[in-house]
């Protein structure tokens, strides 16, 4: 896919050299600076800037020609010969560029609602329909078709048989036209799962029944000690393997309509930031355009074999590298209980992540499920090992680990193995042969599972699975020797060793903690273990390579959690902590939510942590600034507030779905400052304050012992006592963090690779063990998994067919149910056309609250702006002061009715080239971005949305050449915010920044907005410490202007620029996506490459916003709709989730010419006047 590919480091060794010429597009000439003008009130007006909003694009096609070859000059010397191809740039300044020529472009085939995040999954269906010339019968698992109807609806992956389940089964199976009743004369389900058994074992060869392959069952045997010289080394079967062949699981994947997005060609993915300069940067995005990938690449077209008795067709064929990603974590089944399951998932870095981990895209391949050791082990090695009562802990211990690699050698078995050195020959979809060399590139999993792929001790004088770091010196991250350390100090697999180590455990009867063992393996950290992939890939696999960085586990639950937990620790050591932590609980709970799963509601009691998710974790990181400020003295207060600032802002970068040379510089950079930081806090503040367990922490640990104590019949436990706790950093996942450039420039960004994609499939078998008998769960659930993935390929299938049929432009789907989420993105915004809603406009003041301050003036402004719209000025906050009292007479308002609508969809491009939207909702989300003018300090405007508006305008003037014919037009009720005077803030001095509501002395406070200047949602956070006040709007009475209940207003709020990574792109500038950039100001001592926002080291007394201020919502607006008496007499069904009367359209104005006069009989058919 197209959007932010990895590409070739210059400061990576033995990498390909890639040619940096591109073709770029001709440059455009300066805009003239926006004209100024003074207001009555002294203020400088300023136009600000349009929004330019670009739809995603995918990347430049690769244009076929005939390449150079230079002729050789030198006789009996092999030239050998790279085709390379450059493109040209697109029109975000992207280009690529290949070091072999590409026979197949994938990206070509990718639709604008591919490059979205709204494009939906296939939905799973039962219903069959016949099958024409382009698609393959598919063979039959049951004994008729009713029968497969009736178990294609039980298998279609929803355990959880609801209303709308219900509806499936009466649509899609009983009142099919095929189905007949008769046929299910002695239908069981059990005969229908073992006739289907018999139909797979008899389609196995066949090729259209790919998606009919069952899991194997096989037993694994491992060797085991007898702790005596004299007795061999005994086997011991552990069976239960469930498993598929990885050829076959990879033969499978291109037979999926997936794998018409499979990238066979590596480029690097170049930046052009401005049309007329020559510089450009590298740009990061996907596995298939990383380093790595391009070197495996390039040494197969030197290097790369082929089997001798390959037949003549399948010789001299291109040879494509298979990035093999591979997800393993164990995870408990149910709730309660202890049924577990441990699987192994396969996925493929040829294929764009945005496919690859969008949820049940079908990218994910169950490839096994590994077993435990059974209960009878205990018995098996109390019999055969002479000093299990003394040694069965540490026994234990390395007989899992052994299980383990064993699992993995059998499925990196000799079938593997040579088709990792001679590849295999694959029809692919573009009906070319292609011959694929399979090669693991990342292994993804948590720590406890990285040592044992390592095969290191947890927590070991070497704690690190890719680096020989002793621990007591991974506090240093960040610090430059600890850097150069990295580089020198790589861990590599001591083959030898481990062998000499388990002569003397299994030949010579030595425990395996034994004083010899530990003197020979201590020093590395390493454990008598033969390690799989080593050991069937060979000794120069870079193993420790392949375990990448974890950022789910080591940052959010891993160094951010016990931040945060520290920091609830500092606040119960102070004498008034009950009352601190209340207010922090307080503070969280008035933190909006934003987005639809961007910032969540907070829980009651944040600081108790109960139940909480990665994603949890990540949402108070983002919220946590405001919510700590001044909980402690000043200068802790601003040693923390400084400390979260880094945190949340390594987070954000660390997390990037696309990387520049410019982010990735920065996130260096920021590492080594959060370590000074993180060092600092530990140092002073963390040292002068005695910090003890929470209450709720010290219940706890007595509840586990109490049970323990009960299940082992013993008398419950004395209460215990509140231990010291202190901030540890001598952790591997504190250390990790000084990993994740490098790995970024080696495989991509981290959400390519991150293990929260390998969680989301846990839900499946999650799912499916609901459906099983609880007896031998496993292969049920193989078997399940099998069913559930044939009707996912089947919907998948039916989609793309669907999608190359022949439909109007016009017209809609007939699959499209729901109206708002199908309306177009390609549009900046949409707003709904429901005419349920309105008012009338020459009673709206009566009507409001008396006295409102907020709906002052609000017909003339109202004026001003439309005839602004109208005659095609530009917007300058609606200060268009030449307008006479004949100009504005001549706007006129159908019927003077004003439409009001619940959402306004704002859809943008986001800085990784993907389409997205924000939802504005006066009553829950009501806050905007909008640019400020080139000449301003800030490079955005904030607004609060009060109303969202549209009604039927045109203009009769006495020349009739003035006219302007009627239309629809949408506007904005909003309340404008401007920045704090006085305040700094900005990256270098790690603060957000602060705006407050203009006071409504301005007579700009409020105003109208057009929808299309909106840039996206914006998220504000309440600065606490100020407080509220009524000096912004002196009135206590219910007004438009606040929410329902409100009497005052929060005197600040902080702009949250890290509410998610597109908006802190907004504020670093940069980014690919974003084509209308704003750069910060450079401030003194700043070291090269460190941006800012804009800002910093600015006098705000020198500048003022032409309008700002804040706003709320409109709910308070009664519903005006005498027509509508099912409407709830206190108007609040205007704020509810009932769409179902809405439609949406998208654009600012069209001409009215499809208005609908019969709604209109009953009503005034003339023209009000403003």
């Amino acid at each position: 896919m197209a959007i932010g590919q990895a590409t070739f480091s210059s400061a990576t060794p033995d990498l390909p050299d890639i040619p940096m010429n591109c073709l770029s597009p001709p440059t455009q000439p300066p805009a003239p600076p926006a004209a100024a003008s003074t207001t009555r009130s002294g203020r400088q007006i300023i136009k600000p800037r349009r929004f330019q909003d670009q739809m995603p694009e995918p990347a430049p096609k690769v244009i076929a020609k005939t390449p150079h070859r230079p002729e050789p000059t030198i006789q009996r010397v092999t030239l050998f010969l790279r085709d390379r191809l450059t493109t040209s740039t697109n029109r975000f300044g992207l280009w690529q560029s290949y070091l072999y020529r590409p026979s197949y472009d994938p990206d070509t085939l990718l639709s604008f609602e591919e490059l979205s995040n709204r494009f939906p999954v296939p939905e799973i269906s039962t219903s069959q329909e016949p099958n024409d010339d382009s698609t393959p019968s598919e063979p039959s698992l049951y004994s008729s078709f009713s029968s497969t109807l009736l178990m294609d609806w039980l298998n279609n992956g929803i355990t959880s048989k609801s209303g709308s389940e219900i509806d499936k089964l009466v649509s899609e199976v009983l009142l099919h036209t095929d189905f007949n009743v008769e046929e299910l004369q002695g239908f069981k389900v059990a005969k229908e799962e073992r006739f289907a058994e018999v139909q797979k074992t008899q389609n196995t060869d066949s090729s259209s029944s790919e998606f009919l392959r069952d899991f194997q069952e096989a037993s694994i045997m491992i060797e085991v000690p007898t702790g005596t010289p004299s007795t061999s080394p005994q086997t011991f079967v552990v069976p239960g393997l469930f498993y598929r062949s990885i050829i076959n699981t990879i033969q499978i994947a291109f037979r999926s309509p997936l794998a018409d997005h499979f990238h066979y060609a590596p480029f690097t993915l170049n930046h052009q930031a401005e049309p007329n300069h020559t510089n450009f940067h590298r740009v990061y995005s996907e596995v298939y355009n990383s380093d790595v990938f391009i070197k495996e690449h390039d040494d197969l077209q030197r290097h790369g074999e082929e089997p001798e008795d390959a037949p003549d067709e399948e010789r001299g064929l291109e040879k494509v590298p298979l990035a093999l990603m591979v997800w393993s974590d164990a995870t408990l089944l149910a709730n309660f209980g202890s049924a577990k399951l441990w699987p192994i998932y396969l996925a493929f870095g040829n294929l764009s992540k945005y496919f690859r981990c969008r949820p049940n895209s079908g990218a994910f391949h169950h490839l096994a499920y590994i077993p435990s050791l059974p209960d009878s082990f205990n018995s098996f090695m109390a019999t055969h090992h002479a000093k299990w009562s003394t040694q069965s802990k540490s026994i234990l211990t390395h007989c899992r680990r052994d299980l383990f690699h064993a699992v993995w050698k059998f499925l990196l078995n000799d079938e593997f193995v040579k088709a990792h050195r001679y590849g295999i020959v694959i029809h692919c979809s573009d009906g070319q042969l292609q011959r694929f060399y399979p090669c693991l590139f990342t292994y993804s999993a948590d720590y406890p599972e990285k040592v044992l792929l390592a095969t290191i001790h947890d927590q070991g004088t070497c704690l690190c699975p890719r680096c020989m770091i002793q621990t007591v010196k991974v506090e240093l991250m960040g610090q430059l020797r600890d850097l150069r350390a990295r580089l020198q100090s790589t861990r590599n697999y001591l083959a030898w060793q481990v062998n000499r180590a388990r002569e003397w455990i299994y030949r010579e009867g030595l425990g395996i903690k034994a004083a010899s063992v530990e003197g020979l393996l201590k020093d590395s950290s390493s454990v008598p273990t033969v390690n799989a992939f080593v050991d069937c890939l060979g000794e120069d696999y870079p193993l420790h390579r392949m375990l990448v960085v974890d950022f789910m586990h080591e940052f959010e639950l891993g160094v951010w959690k016990a931040v945060f937990t520290h920091l609830i620790h500092i606040l119960y050591a102070q004498p008034n902590g009950e009352l601190l932590i209340a207010e922090l609980d307080r503070r969280f709970r008035a933190i909006p939510r934003f987005g639809k799963d961007t910032i969540r509601r907070f829980l009651s009691n944040t600081s108790e942590m109960k139940n909480m998710a990665a994603h949890d974790f990540e949402d108070i990181l983002q919220c946590s600034i405001p919510v700590f400020e001044g909980l402690l003295q000043y200068e802790h207060d601003n040693r923390i507030l400084k400390l979260l600032f880094r945190l949340a802002e390594w987070h954000t970068f660390a997390k990037m779905h696309l990387h520049t040379e410019a982010t990735l510089a920065h996130l260096e950079t920021l590492t080594t400052e959060l370590g000074r930081s993180m060092q600092e806090f530990r140092d002073t503040t963390c040292s002068a304050f005695e910090t003890f367990e929470t209450p709720r922490e010290v219940s706890k640990k007595y509840r586990q012992k109490a049970n323990q104590a009960k299940k082992g019949g013993l008398a419950a436990p004395t209460p215990l006592e509140r231990k010291q706790v202190t901030l540890n950093l001598s952790t591997y996942k504190w250390h990790s963090l000084g990993d994740y450039v490098t790995t970024i420039r080696l495989f991509g960004p981290t959400d390519g690779y991150s293990t929260q994609p390998g969680k989301s499939e846990h839900r499946l078998v999650k799912r499916l063990y609901g459906v099983t008998n609880k007896q031998r769960a496993t292969k049920q659930i193989a078997h399940k998994l099998v069913c559930v993935e044939a009707a996912r390929q089947k919907a998948l299938c039916k989609a793309k067919a669907r999608s190359t049929s022949s439909r109007h432009p016009h017209q809609v789907g007939s699959d499209i149910h729901d109206s708002l989420e199908n309306e177009s993105i390609s549009e900046h915004y949409n707003i709904s056309k429901s005419k349920r809603f309105h008012f009338d406009l020459s009673t709206f003041q009566q009507i409001t609250h008396q006295g409102d301050p907020a709906v002052k003036d609000f017909n003339r402004k109202l004026s001003v702006h439309l005839l602004g719209h109208l005659t095609q000025r530009d917007f300058d906050a609606d200060m268009h002061d030449d307008f006479l009292h004949e100009d504005l007479a001549s706007l006129r308002i159908r019927n003077d009715k004003i439409f009001f609508s619940k959402h306004l969809r704002v859809n943008y491009t986001t800085y990784d080239i993907q389409r997205t939207s924000d939802t504005i909702n006066p009553c829950t989300q009501p806050f905007v971005m909008v640019y400020a003018p080139d000449s301003q300090k800030h490079p955005y405007w904030h607004a609060q949305v009060l109303g969202i508006f549209r009604a039927q305008v045109f203009r009769s003037c006495k020349d009739p050449s003035q006219d302007v014919p009627i239309r629809w037009m949408d506007f904005l009720w909003v309340r404008w915010l401007s920045d704090e005077p006085e305040y700094q803030f900005g990256f270098r001095r790690a603060k957000l920044p602060k705006i407050g509501f203009v006071p409504e002395s301005d007579p700009d406070a409020l105003g109208f907005l057009d929808p299309s200047l909106v840039i996206r949602g914006a998220h504000l956070l309440p600065c606490f410490i100020s407080g509220r006040t009524n000096d912004l709007l002196s009135t206590t009475e219910p007004t438009a202007a606040r929410s329902p209940g409100e009497t005052n207003d929060w005197t600040n709020y902080y702009v949250n620029i890290f509410a998610d990574r597109d908006m802190v792109m907004h504020h670093f500038s940069g980014g690919v996506g974003h084509t209308l950039r704003v750069v910060g100001i450079e401030g003194e001592d700043i070291p090269e490459g460190e941006r800012q926002f804009e800002g910093e080291d600015v006098n705000e007394e020198d500048y003022h916003f032409p309008i700002g201020s804040q706003i709320e919502s409109i709910d308070q607006v009664p519903n005006m709709n005498e027509d509508s008496e099912e409407d709830s007499e206190d108007g609040s069904n205007i704020g509810s989730d009932s769409e179902e009367d809405e439609e949406i359209y998208s654009g600012s104005e069209r001409d009215c010419e499809d208005v609908d006069e019969a709604e209109e009989e009953d009503e005034d058919n003339g023209y009000a006047e403003l």
